[in-house]
């Protein structure tokens, strides 16, 4: 999830012994338990929003097509090399 701080001063919390902080009018993805916590128990007046996980499979689908191109080109260019003798 993402924590966005609206206010102009740094945000720190501890949770479970690991420090999150967010600077002043930014925002940073943490994982949802962390997210929950910090919102209910500790600054109630941050805002959180789930961060959609549709850019990773976009980029991966991309790094994928961008592979096969590849691997074809490379299997058209042998081709072409064989039948040249």
């Amino acid at each position: 999830m993402r924590v966005i701080n609206q206010t102009k001063d740094k945000l720190t919390i501890k949770y479970k012994g690991v420090e999150y902080s967010v600077d002043g009018e930014d925002a940073v993805d943490v994982p949802d338990e962390v997210a929950t916590y910090w919102k209910n128990n500790i600054h109630q007046f941050i805002a959180v929003e789930t961060v959609k996980v549709v850019e990773e499979k976009e980029t991966q689908s991309t790094e994928e097509k961008q592979e096969k191109e590849t691997k074809e080109k490379s299997k058209k260019e042998v081709k072409k090399s064989t039948n040249k003798k």
